[in-house]
């Protein structure tokens, strides 16, 4: 009788093994190249980083606007995994009393399996945007500009408060 059972049922357990196996191996993928997607993103922060400390730099060194950091940022991004030729770099200069360079990354990720990353995320490209900021730290060009500042305020306020009292004293004369 268990003889006539078993070969009656010789093969569930080869075809369940095969579903098991397959689905964890599709989970154990999707995990090792999600560490590589999170291995990338960080070394896109580092980047980032690096290109915004060293723009501050120069134009604090220099005195000059130079923001090509485009071949520090790409050394930096040789040590991820995919092409740093497929990244946009933007650099940008701003502020008026403390200028800061901001960099910002942008790197889009072409899922391998396009057609499951359509119906998980809606969109088969990933983009990952990451930027960074460094402000330039001049302490004598702050420290004028502060000054500088202070003075037009105490001359401006000066100015107003002697017309005002001159105004209001004529007005009291009369």
């Amino acid at each position: 009788m268990k003889k006539e059972r078993r070969e009656k049922n010789a093969g569930y357990m080869t075809v369940e093994a095969v579903f098991v196996f397959c689905s964890i191996l599709i989970i154990l993928f999707a995990i090792i190249y999600s560490f590589f997607l999170l291995y990338q993103n960080v070394v896109l922060l580092n980047a980032a980083t690096v290109g915004a400390q060293e723009a501050a730099y120069r134009i604090a060194s220099s005195q000059t606007e130079d923001l090509d950091v485009t071949d520090i940022v790409d050394n930096e991004l040789k040590k991820g995994l995919f092409k740093a030729s497929d990244t946009t770099k933007e650099v940008q200069l701003y502020g008026v009393l403390q200028p800061t360079v901001k960099v910002t990354l942008k790197y889009k990720i072409n899922f391998p399996l396009r057609h499951l990353a359509e119906m998980i995320a809606g969109n088969e490209v990933l983009t990952y945007t990451v930027s960074s900021t460094a402000r330039v730290c001049d302490r004598p060009d702050y420290i004028r500009k502060v000054n500088l500042i202070k003075e037009a305020g105490t001359r401006l306020t000066s100015t107003i408060s002697d017309f005002v009292w001159g105004t209001v004293g004529g007005l009291l004369k009369k």
